[in-house]
């Protein structure tokens, strides 16, 4: 071991538990990662000393190699890898509202709307999926177009009456809207302003988009599900 390099680490620290060592710069560092201390850093290092004392009990107990730590450290890792993805993937989508959508969203405002929403589902034949719509699956929604759930106010934008849409991955299945009636104003639209429209039509876009990469994603990927293996316990 070089002794050259042991002094200098043990020169160097400020705080010492036992056998660990924190030095100057890794508290500095822990510092400027805190939101403002309450009780100035003397109260931190206070913090910190328990927090090491905790963890050097919990190794002396050797509770880090057992199994339930294993997995709960597993699954912390798994879901913060996925949250730094999420994050990560949204951050990358942007989206501009058209003035079209705008003045639509407006114009629909007080407004109450007639449309069917028809269930859609799907079919295997020859190895492809094709689009089917049963029976019975189509609900006549009568209602203000401002107490309709956003997906549903979303998706009308685009169509006048007597349009319908393609098939939309909308409120957790597949369904095609087809627009009948578009009644008249029942209340002026005065307290909505275009920049507030903007953002409620921005953020559904981007949490549209972000869904479409994640069926993507699931289309690309080879899953296989043996439900017959599969033991779910009833409440």
């Amino acid at each position: 071991m070089d002794r050259s390099s042991h002094k200098t680490t043990v020169k160097d620290y400020v705080i010492r538990v036992n056998g660990k060592l924190i030095t100057a710069s890794e508290l500095a560092q822990q510092l400027n990662q805190q939101p403002a201390l309450l009780g100035g850093s003397t109260n931190y290092v206070e913090s910190l000393i328990t927090r090491e004392l905790l963890i050097q009990e919990a190794k002396r107990l050797k509770i880090d190699q057992e199994e339930p730590f294993r997995r709960a450290l597993k699954n912390f890792y798994e879901q913060s890898l996925i949250k730094i993805l999420i994050d990560r993937k949204m951050r990358s989508i942007s989206y501009t509202p058209t003035q079209e959508e705008i003045r639509a969203y407006r114009n629909l405002i007080g407004r109450k709307v007639t449309f069917t929403l028809t269930k859609v589902g799907t079919s295997q034949n020859d190895s492809s999926a094709k689009d089917v719509v049963g029976k019975n699956t189509s609900n006549q929604v009568s209602d203000l177009f401002d107490n309709l759930a956003l997906p549903l106010r979303i998706s009308l934008l685009s169509l006048k009456p007597g349009e319908k849409s393609g098939v939309l991955n909308i409120m957790g299945g597949r369904y095609i809207i087809e627009l009948k009636q578009v009644g008249p104003p029942t209340q002026a639209d005065d307290n909505v302003t275009d920049e507030e429209i903007a953002t409620i039509i921005t953020e559904f876009r981007r949490e549209q988009i972000f869904r479409e990469w994640l069926d993507e994603l699931r289309k690309k990927a080879k899953v296989e599900i043996h439900t017959k293996n599969i033991e779910i316990e009833k409440p």
